[in-house]
């Protein structure tokens, strides 16, 4: 990620905040974890290395998707889990595919981060692997890691080995599977394998009828479960093995239990996946956490938005701006090729009309005697004609658009361009708009006006307005700014009033949890008044909030989304 290090930091801040969680960080956590309310997270290092910068947003970003999915958590406590057994770590691994697989694809930057993190715990892996649990254990004691009265019966080292072997099979059972999906780890496979027994569990895994598909198609809690105890049979080799050991999960536990969690802790200690599973578990899955939090959300403290306008040119809000931003705006399209399409569009439509009787344009033939019988006239100078849409498109429409941190890049560059076009259609339409910013910048939500309604700017103007206004994308009050946006477009007279959102589709603002269920009401309730559609750029997340929307992954497709919004919310 090419960001400065605050950058970075503010980028989780607002993925938090688009789950409606406050981001904390605190000293002597060990692993991202979330509850309702917050997600607590190790410090965030400027010192990270690149593979230990890799790991914490890894980590970060899986406990934010399992915060998407606390029906997990709920049907784990359901089942009065109380110790760390097999069946346990096989559901959770399948937990773990269902929410990567589900959540890849909307941001290309975090599907990178999760495929460079999945390949570190692969990695690890294979080296965690090398030696054997009486190895590492006899290692633990000479140097004090693992207390003398922790030391395990020959018994419980072969249970442990046993464990490691299967889990290591899964893990790489489950990196097949990826390969529909996921880039990343395809350089991993079966030679990687730390042992020939643990490459016969990792065969009658891969052998089993379909259990590839069901490992893959899994959606609910229960169907994971079910996986986990398929899993269980087949490396157990046993039609009974899963029910047996869900009856020791409802038990309370023996005096082995403490030496076996201590065996575990030296197991994975170089293995960074299975440290996050073990402190991911002991949150979740303990029958002391309050689950009762997941159902309640804190009301959103709603905050009026400062103004920044450009009415005296530049404005004094912004002293720096990306300037490679004008440079690629430019370098884009931004003439009239969408302004000359509608314009055919309306001809068709019959919504225009040529006009005789011009000084310029297109010569007309049955004015040109004029220029010969009436010469030195004023008449015959009159002698063109001038295409005109005709003005029947009663409409008012507010362009709102997202400034925030996660905007950065190819999507601000894309919902540049956008206004750009938008801003050539409009004028040649004759109809009234506006075009507005939003971020969040020093705890306070800012609305930057581009353009007011009764205003007219020239593209150029525009480009060099959306630049400077690049100098501050930070956090994004979407349900403030939208609302602000609305009152004005609320005191148009037109009979049509449209808004259209350009964002990610993702709220994250300075004012605390429930901005996520805030944005969603005002949306839904702004619905009843005007027409909203949201047009997501390199990002479907509009889809969750607004009821007509769009997708724009790509330059190609700007124009052709935009003329089939204008056709569809404008024209008709």
């Amino acid at each position: 990620m090419n960001l400065s290090f605050y950058s970075r930091r503010n980028y989780a801040k607002t993925i938090a905040g688009t789950l409606g969680l406050s981001y904390r960080e605190q000293p002597d956590c060990r692993v991202p974890h979330a509850s309702a309310n917050s997600i607590v997270v190790p410090p965030y290092s400027y010192e990270f290395s690149k593979e230990e910068e890799t790991t914490w947003w890894f980590s970060f970003i899986h406990e934010c998707y399992h915060h998407t999915h606390p029906e997990d958590f709920v049907f784990l406590k359901s089942k009065q889990i109380k110790r760390d057994i097999p069946i346990v770590g096989y559901n959770n691994c399948v937990c773990d595919y269902k929410i990567e697989r589900n959540n890849y694809g909307d941001m290309p930057g975090r599907d990178r981060l999760m495929e460079e993190g999945r390949v570190l715990i692969l990695r690890s892996l294979c080296k965690g692997a090398k030696k054997s649990v009486a190895e590492q254990v006899k290692e633990a004691l000479a140097s004090g890691e693992l207390p003398a009265d922790k030391e395990p019966t020959p018994e419980q080292v072969a249970k442990a080995q046993d464990e490691k072997e299967k889990k290591e099979a899964l893990i790489f059972f489950d990196n097949e599977v990826r390969k529909q999906w996921q880039v990343g780890t395809h350089e991993f496979s079966r030679d990687d394998l730390s042992s020939d027994v643990v490459k016969q569990h990792f065969d009658k895994l891969m052998s089993a009828k379909g259990l590839q598909e069901q490992y893959h198609e899994v959606q609910t809690p229960e169907d994971q479960w079910e996986v986990a105890r398929r899993i269980t049979n087949i490396l157990e080799e046993s039609e009974d093995a899963a029910d047996k050991k869900e009856q020791q999960m409802q038990g309370r536990g023996n005096p082995e239990d403490g030496v076996m969690e201590a065996v575990r802790k030296i197991m994975y200690k170089d293995i960074d996946w299975e440290d996050r599973h073990e402190a991911r578990e002991q949150h979740h899955a303990n029958s002391e956490i309050d689950y009762s939090d997941y159902d309640e959300r804190p009301e959103y403290a709603v905050r009026d938005p400062k103004i920044v306008t450009f009415n005296k040119g530049i404005s004094e809000s912004f002293k720096y701006g990306n300037g490679s931003y004008g440079s690629s705006i430019r370098n884009t399209d931004t003439g009239n090729s969408l302004s000359n399409a509608i314009s055919k569009y309306l001809i068709t439509m019959k919504k225009g009309r040529w006009e005789h009787g011009k000084t310029v344009g297109k010569v007309s033939k049955r004015n040109v005697w004029k220029a010969k019988h009436l010469a030195g006239t004023q008449a015959a100078r009159k002698i063109h004609r001038k295409h005109v849409i005709k003005n029947d498109v009663d409409a008012a429409v507010s362009i709102v658009i997202d400034q925030s941190g996660s905007m950065s890049g190819s999507k601000y560059i894309h919902a540049s361009h956008s206004a750009v076009m938008l801003n050539n259609v409009f004028n040649r339409l004759q109809v009234p708009f506006e075009i507005i910013a939003f971020t969040d910048y020093n705890n306070q939500p800012v609305n930057v006006l581009h353009k007011h309604f009764g205003q007219r700017i020239q593209s150029d103007t525009l480009i060099d307005q959306m630049v400077q206004a690049s100098s501050k994308m930070s956090g994004n009050s979407d349900g403030e700014s939208i609302m602000w946006a609305a009152e004005r477009l609320l005191q148009r007279t037109e009979k049509k009033r449209i808004m259209l959102v350009l964002s990610d589709g993702q709220p994250a603002g300075s004012g605390g949890p429930g901005i996520d269920a805030f944005t969603q009401d005002v949306i839904k309730n702004l619905e009843k008044h005007i027409q909203v559609h949201g047009i997501g750029i390199e990002s479907s997340n509009v889809k969750r909030y607004y009821k007509s929307n769009c997708v724009i992954n790509s330059p190609e497709e700007l124009e052709p989304a935009l003329l089939n919004v204008l056709k569809t919310k404008v024209l008709e």
